[in-house]
C-alpha cells in the first residue's frame, strides 16, 4: 500500500522541483548576496518551509490528477493505475489532496507574511486552482492544459525570486547590478523549465493519444494530429535552445571552456530530442522520449553548480 502512495506522488519530480530550489538558492543567491552584503528576507528554515509549501502542492497536484484520470490511465498505463479496486481508495487519495493541499497553503499565507508581501498569498491560491481545473477539465483541451503544466513549472523558479523582495525591492543603488544578475538566473532557469515542460507534456499527450481519444479528451494530437503536434514540440525545442544561447551570452562567461562545453551537452540533448520527436510513432518510442527530456531537464539544473564553483 505505502509503494502505491509513494508511485502516485511521483518522489522523482518532486526531488528534482526541490533540488531546482535550493541550487537557485545555494548557488546564486546566497554567494551573490554574501559577496555584496545583501541581506535575506527568509532565513533557512523558511527557505526549506518555503520548497516543502511548492511541493506539497506539487504532490497535492498529482493526487486530484490521478483521482480524476482513472479511466484514460486505464486504457493508457493499466499497470500504472494505483486508485480503485484492492488498492488506494479514491476517498482516501481525495482526503490526502486536501491535506497536501491545505499544508501548502498554510506556509504560503505564513511566508508571504513573512516578508511582508501578503499579496503573494494570490500566487497560492493561483497554483491550487489551476492544478484543480487542469485536472477537472483543462488537461482535456488542446494546449491549455500543456500551457498550464509548464507555466506551473516555471512558477516553481520563479517563488525563489518573488519571495526574495530584495531582488526587486531595492534599496541601494549598488544592489541593482546582482540583482539583475539573479533575475536574469532565475528568469532563465524558469524559461527553461517552461520551454521543456512543455516539449514533455506534448510528447507524453503523443503516448496517451488512444486513451485520450476514447475518454474524449480533446487534447492537441487528438483534435489536430500528429503532424501539428510534432511542430508544436519543434517549436518548443528551438525556444529552449533560445533559452540555452541567452544563458551563455549573456549570464555566463563564455570564455570558460567548461561553460561552452556542457551547454553544448544540452543543445545536443535538444538536438535528439528534435530528431526523435520526428521518428517517433509509437506509444514505447514517445515514453523513452519523455523519459529523454525528464533527463535534460535534470541535466539543465547542473548549470548552477558549474556557475557557483567557476564564479565563486
Amino acid at each position: 500500500m505505502s509503494a502505491h502512495w509513494f508511485s502516485i506522488i511521483r518522489p522523482i519530480n518532486l526531488i528534482l522541483l526541490a533540488i531546482g530550489m535550493y541550487a537557485l538558492d545555494v548557488c546564486v543567491l546566497q554567494p551573490n548576496f554574501t559577496t555584496y552584503g545583501i541581506l535575506f528576507s527568509l532565513n533557512e528554515l523558511q527557505f526549506f518551509l518555503l520548497v516543502l509549501s511548492v511541493v506539497c502542492i506539487c504532490a497535492g497536484g498529482y493526487l486530484i490528477n490521478d483521482y480524476y484520470d482513472v479511466q484514460t490511465d486505464m486504457i493508457n498505463k493499466p499497470d500504472k493505475v494505483f486508485i480503485g479496486e484492492s488498492k488506494l481508495s479514491p476517498a482516501s487519495v481525495y482526503r490526502v489532496y486536501m491535506i497536501l493541499t491545505g499544508i501548502g497553503f498554510a506556509l504560503g499565507v505564513y511566508l508571504s507574511l513573512a516578508v511582508e508581501f501578503w499579496r503573494l498569498i494570490a500566487l497560492y491560491v493561483l497554483a491550487i486552482a489551476l492544478l484543480f481545473f487542469y485536472a477537472t477539465t483543462f488537461k482535456r483541451i488542446a494546449l491549455i492544459g500543456n500551457i498550464i503544466v509548464a507555466l506551473l513549472a516555471a512558477l516553481s523558479m520563479l517563488m525563489v525570486l518573488v519571495f526574495e523582495p530584495h531582488l526587486y525591492q531595492l534599496a541601494r543603488p549598488g544592489d541593482y547590478y546582482i540583482a539583475e544578475i539573479c533575475n536574469r538566473f532565475i528568469l532563465t532557469m524558469a524559461a527553461f523549465a517552461f520551454t521543456t515542460t512543455m516539449v514533455r507534456e506534448v510528447i507524453k499527450d503523443l503516448e496517451d493519444v488512444q486513451g485520450d481519444r476514447q475518454s474524449g479528451a480533446k487534447t492537441l494530437p487528438v483534435r489536430y494530429g500528429y503532424g501539428v503536434s510534432k511542430l508544436v514540440i519543434w517549436i518548443f525545442v528551438l525556444a529552449t535552445i533560445g533559452a540555452l544561447v541567452y544563458m551563455l551570452t549573456n549570464i555566463l562567461d563564455q570564455h570558460q571552456l567548461v561553460y561552452v562545453l556542457y551547454t553544448g551537452i544540452l543543445f545536443m540533448c535538444m538536438i535528439i530530442i528534435g530528431v526523435w520527436t520526428y521518428i517517433a510513432q509509437s506509444p514505447q518510442q514517445f515514453h523513452r522520449l519523455s523519459t529523454l527530456v525528464k533527463v535534460t531537464m535534470g541535466l539543465g539544473l547542473g548549470i548552477l553548480p558549474i556557475y557557483y564553483l567557476i564564479a565563486f
